[in-house]
């Protein structure tokens, strides 16, 4: 097998990893129950849409990052991209499957940061996948947001 069809069965594999730990339990109807009957402002995103964003958000970070490694190979870029693929899962963990809010948003402002390096080292090496990546750095971000609000809206002791 030559090399690009090795790297390139990696990152699929490594999106349906990211895809199977993370928002995907969204799709069970369980989840989205609980998801969808937490106290939440109007404006934040139900189940199926915070499914669907992540899902899409997944694939273009995944053609990031090949895009990256097919113009300039495995560095930096990809070492700071791994840290918020390993990170990823954990918080949507923490989040549907513990229902650890604290934690979980915890956790994702380590992604975040981690996307954020990410990406300022994307714009530098290979423009296009920087501005490719910027799309999931933004979905994070405004899942960040939610998951902040979610969390000040169902403390315990504001019940």
């Amino acid at each position: 097998m030559s090399a690009v069809w090795y790297h390139l069965s990696m990152l699929v594999l490594v999106l349906g990893l990211l895809l199977l730990v993370g928002p995907v339990p969204l799709a069970i109807p369980a989840r989205a129950v609980w998801w969808n009957d937490l106290e939440r402002a109007d404006w934040t995103p139900g189940a199926r849409t915070t499914l669907v964003g992540s899902l899409l958000a997944a694939v273009i970070d995944i053609a990031a990052a090949w895009l990256l490694w097919s113009a300039d190979g495995w560095g930096l870029p990809l070492y700071l991209w791994a840290a918020h693929v390993a990170l990823s899962p954990m918080w949507w963990a923490l989040l549907l499957g513990r229902r650890r809010f604290s934690a979980a948003f915890t956790i994702l402002c380590a992604d975040l940061t981690a996307m954020a390096l990410a990406l300022a080292s994307f714009v530098v090496f290979e423009p296009a996948a920087g501005w490719l990546f910027s799309v999931p750095v933004a979905w994070t971000t405004w899942l960040g947001v939610v998951s902040f609000v979610l969390w000040q809206s169902n403390q315990p002791s504001r019940h």
